[in-house]
């Protein structure tokens, strides 16, 4: 019995079925040429095996004192230098104090975080004020104003909240040595401490008997009249000064009469800004807010690749700039060594801090 089959002969049905496999081969060739291409042209990013790990964006949340001057040139710096280190997603946020605080009271909540950085003396103390859980790292902040906030607002800073910070100021130990290496044959440092600088006597006499120096100090309590006094009194015993960070000493209306007053007495004094070498001293070290983020930077990076990685201890910066006033080391006849053997020796020599 003949049978007969509905639809299409069978020589047909194989034309069709070799036509088909040949038109999806050239489809997934063309797929992937173009793929190939888009990826040459940069188009195409490719995920990266930590990013499959966390689908979820690190979220960071900068806190810049004002979106002007030295913080927005730290915060560009910053978010560049993540773009390049960070292997996963960064979802960065900023807001100024003033931003942070309306948008608190607007929400009624803290805008929500993995990681928080306050950039500048003015936005760490507007965050510590805030009672959140939220790890913080403080940025462009000098050691003792870090401690001065942790104590301050002891009850938002618990020992499980992790905190840490990238002090502006570097340690007293590389001050010291800095001082030793700039003016080697001035061996008797004077250091004036004001309020926010006299918890330091302890560590700089550690410093001092490392480096092999002898140092003489004065206290300032009461700001102005008792600066020139103390400093009077510190010329006497002392051949170089080092400037500390304390506002209370060493401010816009001090500085420009402290100077003048070293010159005088050809005492040259080692400063911790580059305008202060410009103003006067002999030299100054200091570290830049390009050095400072690009530091910064690795630090996030590795926090954002690894969620479980805790955060590194308070610490200076290892990288740093000097400068010298050489026409103030002529006039003290003052025979400044080789920059590039100073910095080589306070490299070699690099201590994050004291105690």
């Amino acid at each position: 019995m003949a049978h007969t089959f509905a639809g299409r002969p069978p020589d047909t049905t194989r034309k069709e079925r070799r036509y088909s496999n040949a038109h999806r081969a050239r489809s997934w060739l063309l797929r992937v040429v173009c793929a190939a291409w888009m990826l040459a042209a940069g188009l195409l990013i490719p995920v990266s095996s930590t990013a499959n790990e966390h689908p979820d964006p690190y979220r960071l949340m900068l806190i810049p004192s004002a979106n002007t001057g030295l913080y927005r040139e730290f915060t560009d710096s910053l978010t560049h230098e993540l773009r390049v280190l960070a292997h996963a997603p960064i979802a960065i946020s900023s807001f100024t104090p003033i931003e942070l605080a309306s948008s608190v009271d607007r929400n009624g909540t803290f805008p929500s975080a993995d990681l928080i950085v306050p950039i500048g003396a003015h936005a760490a103390m507007s965050v510590a004020t805030y009672s959140v859980d939220t790890p913080i790292y403080f940025a462009l902040i000098s050691e003792n104003t870090y401690r001065s906030i942790v104590t301050r607002f002891r009850q938002n800073f618990p020992p499980e909240r992790p905190r840490s910070a990238l002090y502006l100021d570097h340690s007293l130990l590389r001050q010291l040595q800095f001082t030793h290496l700039i003016a080697p044959y001035r061996n008797t440092v004077g250091i004036l401490l004001g309020p926010e600088t006299q918890r330091s006597r302890q560590a700089l006499e550690s410093a001092a008997r490392i480096v092999g120096v002898k140092i003489e100090i004065e206290h300032v309590q009461n700001g102005e009249p008792d600066i020139y006094k103390a400093l009077s009194r510190l010329l006497d015993r002392a051949d170089v000064i080092l400037a500390l960070p304390d506002p209370t000493v060493y401010n816009g209306r001090t500085i420009g009469d402290i100077l003048l007053t070293t010159f005088r007495r050809k005492t040259p004094v080692i400063g911790f800004s580059r305008p202060f070498a410009k103003a006067g001293a002999l030299a100054a070290l200091y570290s830049t807010p390009l050095q400072m983020s690009q530091e910064l930077a690795h630090i996030i990076a590795n926090l954002s690749n690894n969620r479980n990685a805790a955060l590194p201890m308070p610490g200076t910066p290892r990288d740093f700039s000097i400068d010298v006033n050489f026409w103030v080391a002529q006039s003290l006849n003052i025979d400044v060594p080789k920059l590039d053997a100073v910095r080589r020796r306070l490299m070699e020599t690099f201590t994050p801090q004291l105690n």
